[in-house]
Order: structure tokens, then C-alpha cells, then sequence
């Protein structure tokens, strides 16, 4: 058996995947027309929830212990928890889950130093819900500084 007819099968499966990967979406092919040119409507809604929902986390997460930059264009922010010697972000956001069940990302798996305190926290959820989460945050983050 020459070593081509062994990859005629690896080959085949490439070009499958490939044909299934590239192939034109028809289905949303026949979305594209509405969606620019429709309402507009509910994008400004959408902006002035997450400029209140910003808004409320950068209230929140700005005290003792912490502080957290007001996000202009996005729907999470980075704030920065002030963590005991030899800990890191990610024991701080584990302890986090497993304490509160709120996942959040460490900020060093965006790229900042483990022991900076950086979490990235998504603000998605409405803002009674959100400002009972950070108030959980919060509270954590007090007890775990506490835990030098």
C-alpha cells in the first residue's frame, strides 16, 4: 500500500469537513436582508440597560479592598481584588464558586499577573439580580482578604 492511498481516507474526511465548514449558512443567508434593514429600536434599549448595569458595578466593586474600572463597551469588567500574600486570582475565583456558586474568570487567563487580584465578571443579568450577586462578591472577598 503506497503511502498516498493510506491518506486517501484522512484526505477525504479533510475535504468533508472542509465542504461542511465552508458551505454558504442558507439559513442565515435569508436572515441577513431583515436584520440590516430592520428596527434599530431595540439596540438602543439594549445600550441604555448595559450603561446602568456598567454603571452599577462600577458602584459596587469601587470600596475597601477592591476597585473596579467603569466599563464604557463591553457587557463584563476586570475589577481588582486586593489579595493575601501568596495567593492568586485563581484560588481567589475558585473559592468564589465554591463558596457562592458565582463563576467569574480569573484575570490572569486574559493575560495579568496571578497575584494582581484581576477577575473578569460578566453583567448580563438583570440588575437586581446583578447587584445581589456583587453584594456576594463583596462579602467574599472580604472574608477571603480576611483569610491572611
Amino acid at each position: 500500500m503506497s503511502r498516498s492511498s493510506r491518506l486517501d481516507g484522512v484526505l477525504q474526511a479533510l475535504l468533508k469537513l472542509a465542504d461542511g465548514r465552508l458551505c454558504s449558512p442558507v439559513p442565515a443567508q435569508h436572515a441577513i436582508a431583515p436584520a440590516l434593514e430592520g428596527s434599530r429600536e431595540h439596540q438602543v434599549a439594549l445600550r441604555a440597560a448595559l450603561a446602568e448595569r456598567a454603571r452599577v458595578v462600577a458602584e459596587k466593586l469601587n470600596g475597601p479592598g477592591i476597585r473596579c474600572v467603569a466599563p464604557r463597551a463591553a457587557f463584563y469588567a476586570m475589577p481588582q481584588v486586593e489579595l493575601p500574600s501568596g495567593k492568586t486570582d485563581e484560588q481567589f475565583i475558585l473559592g468564589l464558586l465554591q463558596a457562592t456558586g458565582i463563576l467569574c474568570v480569573h484575570g490572569s487567563g486574559f493575560g495579568t499577573p496571578a497575584p494582581a487580584g484581576f477577575f473578569r465578571i460578566v453583567f448580563l443579568p438583570p440588575v437586581a439580580e446583578l447587584s445581589g450577586v456583587l453584594d456576594e462578591i463583596l462579602a467574599f472577598a472580604a472574608r477571603f482578604r480576611a483569610s491572611r
